[in-house]
């Protein structure tokens, strides 16, 4: 391909990009319908200026990058306050392709909140320059600086190859030095050593010393008089006097002891799949693999009670705010941002969610770090803050989350097409915003308390970790816990309810709001779930691999274009017999209707033009060379393995098969399972138009 290309005798010269314009005020309005929320940015400008990589340059920006961590952390703070004009916020600079530099600051204003949101930003962006940050502010940005460098350190012997080409590929663009995790860590350390706060503010101050500023604000609809407001509401923000940050001491981590240690009633060891399965005396559930597959890294997860399937099943508007809620309400004794600033020099992190048959903790942290990230999971489970002003914050959150769904044609596809392919199943899609608005703190509560407090544990462990060390800390600190229900509760009448839509000849049109010119065309059809039928889900992503490939040449023949198109199915674990197989592909507004019988064309011909070798044979090599990648990755282990396998003992042996399924299977089997499913089976048609489009209304062809 590149053969014929010569070199060049003299490098192209550098094209003129003109010069950077840096007026002392400038202030711009833009209205973008599709955009989620209301943004402002505060931004400083300066041509770009050379510099040669050294240590003395590599210091100066080690100590901008505290700096603007710094100013992060405050913003963090002021975002948990109930009455907090915005939604997230965040500080940066770069350069951009060697033509300027830029610094900014950017905030997404809560509804209504755009004029006390650019207050804040300016006032508190002038107050770091004004007075710099505290000792104390400095030393959580190092601590978490310094354990982010030995975790690089520790992990160094895993990294993947394209990450790390990628990071070969900088250097080389930059012109800069490619240096080792431990050279980036022994520089850092020397640093740090002798950081004094004037010195981080020097070369915080550096990046915004531009005279300058331009002030940005992007909203999907314009607040009257917004344009005209612009520069006096940022003036007068300019104009109030500041006072300094004060920072206030908190109180040592108190979630070290949680009683007398528990002890072990059972252990298996599954050998074949190097896994260790225990019974505490107080009900948990343990589940560990040690693993080499990431140095220095350990992946947790707690599997807790029943998960949605605990609720009423008509009521979604509860488990989905407690999701977004549950960790924003902090601990008894701290803040969500407090207890992060406690554990700043600790590799830790945590994750929350609903799922629809259980409650799920997880986190990821360095071996050394793993009972602190043990005792972290103990304290929510045991502690849990349940602050209202920290689920002020999820509720302000909500508002520009439903507009993005509103908006966006993916957003449009997982709400309403997903509700609509579950036969209307309220527990499908996004429930409506005003129910889940009305959903208070209380509520939460009531709901999560008794999963948390005396439900089913289920705890798995995966990474660079020896085992007897995981459950020692474990014995320490979830097996110490008063006893837990043995086992989940199955409700089996909540389980019953998705059903695949009776088929319409028409088109079924849904709308997106937005004026970009972009639709969305799905084929679906009914399929199985996967806990009965994992044999055949297996092979239907066989089927699924070698109908994109149909699609992406038939698409091409009949449009002359090139597509992406998509093919997949989506099995349930949940519901018995539900499952439902998709083919989308992306198209021009006005144009679902042709596209969508194209996309039916191609799937029902899966019968008529049986499956050939040549496409088998495509798309199984690529799944079985993958599986060799898949195997070594922690991530699959926890989540597809471990996390229920005591429950579940079904996921150990769909672990063991796996390998086998895809090594044995044949061309017969896989056209055996694409007529089972496409023999004489109707297929829905979708089409996803935005409201510009006349389609939305119109487009509603039969067959």
């Amino acid at each position: 391909m590149f053969g014929s290309m010569e070199r060049p005798p003299e490098a192209m010269p550098m094209p003129d990009l003109g010069s950077i314009e840096q007026p002392p005020f400038a202030a711009k309005l833009h209205v973008d319908r599709e955009a989620s929320s209301a943004d402002l940015s505060i931004v400083a400008l300066r041509p770009y200026e050379e510099q040669t990589d050294t240590l003395a340059t590599r210091r100066e920006a080690i100590l901008a990058d505290i700096g603007f961590a710094a100013l992060n952390q405050r913003f963090q703070r002021l975002q948990e306050q109930a009455d907090a004009p915005f939604l997230r916020a965040g500080a940066y600079y770069y350069d951009y392709m060697q033509l300027f530099e830029l610094a900014a600051v950017d905030l997404s204003a809560a509804p209504g909140q755009w004029a006390a949101a650019t207050e804040l930003a300016e006032n508190e962006l002038r107050r770091a320059l004004l007075y710099g940050f505290t000792e104390a502010e400095i030393a959580e940005v190092a601590a978490r600086m310094l354990a982010a460098g030995r975790n690089a350190v520790a992990e160094a012997s895993t990294r993947r190859s394209r990450p790390l080409a990628d990071q070969l590929m900088r250097t080389l663009a930059n012109e800069v030095v490619f240096t080792t995790p431990a050279f980036d860590l022994e520089l850092l350390e020397m640093i740090l050593a002798e950081i004094e706060p004037q010195a981080v503010l020097d070369a915080f101050s550096d990046k915004w010393s531009p005279p300058g500023r331009f002030f940005f604000f992007s909203t999907p609809e314009a607040p009257e008089g917004a344009e005209a407001e612009l520069e006096r509401v940022f003036h007068d923000a300019s104009a109030r006097e500041l006072e300094d940050v004060i920072s206030a001491e908190l109180p040592e981590w108190p979630y070290r002891e949680w009683g007398e240690s528990g002890e072990v009633s059972e252990r298996v060891f599954h050998e074949d799949l190097g896994i260790h399965a225990l019974r505490f005396e107080n009900g948990l559930r343990l589940n560990v693999k040690t693993t080499d597959f990431e140095a220095g890294r350990v992946r947790v997860a707690l599997r807790i009670g029943e998960g949605q399937l605990a609720h009423e099943p008509k009521d979604r508007a509860l488990p989905f705010f407690a999701e977004r809620a549950f960790l924003e309400g902090g601990l008894g004794h701290y803040t969500r941002n407090e207890w992060g600033r406690i554990l700043a020099g600790q590799t830790v992190s945590l994750g929350f969610s609903i799922d629809p048959e259980l409650l799920r903790l997880t986190g990821t942290c360095s071996p050394e770090d793993f009972n602190t990230q043990l005792e972290l999971i103990t304290a929510y489970l045991m502690d849990a803050g349940w602050r209202e002003d920290g689920m002020a914050l999820a509720q302000r959150r909500l508002a520009p989350f439903y507009r993005s769904l509103a908006t966006t044609v993916d957003g449009v596809l997982a709400n309403q097409v997903d509700r609509y392919l579950a036969g209307g199943d309220l527990r499908f899609g996004v429930p409506e915003l005003e129910k889940v608005e009305a959903v208070s703190p209380k509520d939460v509560r009531e709901f999560l308390e008794p999963m948390l407090s005396s439900g089913y544990l289920e705890l798995s462990v995966v990474g660079a970790i020896d085992t007897e060390a995981v459950i020692e800390a474990v014995a320490r600190t979830l097996g110490a816990l008063p006893a837990r229900d043995e086992s989940p509760r199955e409700f089996v009448e909540r389980r019953i309810g998705p059903e695949f839509p009776e088929v319409t000849p028409e088109i079924q049109q849904f709308t997106v709001e937005s004026d970009l010119p972009r639709a969305l065309s799905v084929v679906a059809f009914p399929t199985v779930d996967r806990v009965r039928e994992i044999e055949t889900t297996r092979t239907l992503n066989i089927v699924a691999s070698i109908m994109r490939d149909r699609l992406r040449v038939a698409i091409r023949e009949a449009l002359g274009e090139a597509y992406s198109p998509s093919a997949y199915n989506r099995p349930s674990d949940v519901f018995p017999g539900f499952g439902v197989f998709l083919a989308t592909n992306g198209t021009d507004p006005g144009q679902t209707d042709r596209m969508t019988k194209l996309i039916a064309e191609v799937v029902s011909g899966m019968v008529d033009e049986p499956i050939t070798e040549d496409e088998f044979d495509r798309a199984i090599r690529p799944i079985l060379s993958f599986l060799d990648e898949y195997l070594r990755d922690n991530s699959y282990w926890l989540g597809q393995v471990l996390l229920r396998s005591q429950s579940h003992p079904w996921h150990l042996e769909w672990a063991r098969t796996l390998r086998h399924t895809y090594e044995t299977m044949t061309l017969e089997q896989v056209q055996s399972v694409t007529e089972e499913f496409l023999s004489e089976q109707p297929l829905q048609r979708i089409g996803i138009e935005p409201a510009s489009s006349s389609a939305a209304a119109t487009n509603k062809s039969t067959e």
